[in-house]
């Protein structure tokens, strides 16, 4: 369980949560330093980290887009950020029109609604057996396991992936984690 402080950092976990790229994320995970506008030393604590699956960590602030806006907040970002950036910590200030884009937003609540249930030995069998050098429409896969509500759970669970960039339906492509020439379904954050 990862605590949020608003309805927009809750959405924004979920682009943490299903992109395959995201090795784990936390809450308010340190306290960091910059200067204001005078020198004075002044300390935040961001929103989010994300350690990266392949290394490295991205520190997050979520902002509404009424406070990116506002030019002392933006002021304020920007020497957090150049802070960051000295300290060699990268930093990202997500907004709603980063958070909700579609059709990515759609599809990671969808994912969100289908990850709780789990998988039968069958369709854990088939998709053990699935090559991993191949994409297959996703009709094809959910008439295999029975369901395309199964479908959406295996890539919820990280067993399949797909490009959630783009809108899933019945001719979207699936594949097995392991078909590195298809991409690990990862996203940019």
């Amino acid at each position: 369980m990862v605590e949020w402080e608003s309805p927009l950092e809750a959405d924004a976990i979920r682009l943490f949560e299903f992109n395959p790229g995201v090795r784990a994320y936390y809450s308010q995970p340190s306290v960091e330093h910059y200067h204001d506008a005078i020198g004075a030393t002044c300390s935040f604590v961001p929103d989010f980290r994300i350690d990266w699956l392949h290394g490295g960590s991205l520190l997050v602030e979520v902002k509404s887009d009424a406070d990116a806006a506002y030019p002392p907040t933006q002021h304020l970002l920007a020497l957090k950020a150049m802070a960051m950036q000295l300290q060699g910590n990268p930093y990202r200030v997500l907004t709603p029109a980063q958070i909700k884009s579609q059709p990515l937003f759609e599809n990671l609540k969808l994912l969100e609604r289908h990850a709780k249930g789990p998988l039968s030995p069958e369709s854990m069998e088939y998709l053990g057996a699935l090559s991993n050098r191949t994409a297959f429409r996703l009709q094809d896969i959910a008439h295999q396991l029975g369901r395309t509500q199964m479908v959406f759970r295996a890539i919820a669970h990280g067993l399949l992936r797909t490009d959630l960039q783009q809108p899933l339906n019945m001719e979207s492509l699936i594949w097995h984690p392991k078909h590195v020439e298809a991409g690990d379904g990862s996203f940019p954050i």
